[in-house]
């Protein structure tokens, strides 16, 4: 089995990944033309340009945005910060109709990267074809950033030109969990709550 939503690719502004990443999710539901989805990408860069995200932002920035964002007339989104994750999660998000924001950590460049998953495809087990058992398979990832680095190093297109990650090596790359005090914890990711008309 497999389920697509159709979240339109943005290009980050500098290394705000992240604030690609939420526009993509944003817009998915609002169904943005690429002029607004661009205008939400400039509002968070702005927002935040001045702290540094290489470890990626914290829930307390996450929720700075939400407010910032419901002062703007954005009005009708929650933003729920995730620190533990599983395929069974996303694949829960995905079929609610929800794309969700992963951070990623690059260790090579001790850095983190934000990209938007927007479906999955499920892996039936050859000694099981005929089960309704699955195994974790593979997520549909949208990178922000204009080379497209990490789909092109990590993931496999397909002949429509969508990036295919297998689950197990998103699942490595997940951001860490560390606290470093009450408000400055690192997420796996967040889930993006919208409360309109449903799509």
């Amino acid at each position: 089995r497999e389920k697509v939503l159709p979240v339109m690719r943005i290009e980050q502004p500098g290394k705000d990944c992240w604030a690609a990443a939420l526009a993509m999710a944003m817009c998915y539901h609002l169904r943005c033309n690429r002029e607004r989805a661009l205008t939400i990408v400039m509002f968070v860069h702005r927002l935040f340009r001045h702290l540094d995200m290489d470890k990626g932002p914290t829930p307390f920035d996450l929720w700075e945005v939400e407010k910032e964002l419901e002062r703007s007339g954005f009005r009708l989104f929650d933003f729920d910060p995730v620190y533990f994750l599983s395929w069974y999660s996303v694949k829960e998000e995905i079929d609610n109709g929800g794309p969700m924001v992963l951070f990623l950590y690059h260790y090579t460049w001790d850095a983190a990267h934000a990209i938007t998953i927007a479906g999955y495809r499920e892996k039936i087990p050859s000694h099981r074809r005929y089960s309704l058992l699955t195994e974790p398979g593979y997520v549909l990832v949208l990178d922000p950033s204009p080379s497209q680095w990490f789909v092109r190093r990590y993931c496999q297109e397909d002949s429509s030109g969508k990036w295919w990650c297998k689950w197990d090596i998103i699942e490595d790359l997940l951001l860490p969990f560390m606290c470093w005090d009450l408000f400055k914890c690192s997420m796996k990711g967040f889930k993006i709550l919208y409360y309109g008309k449903p799509r």
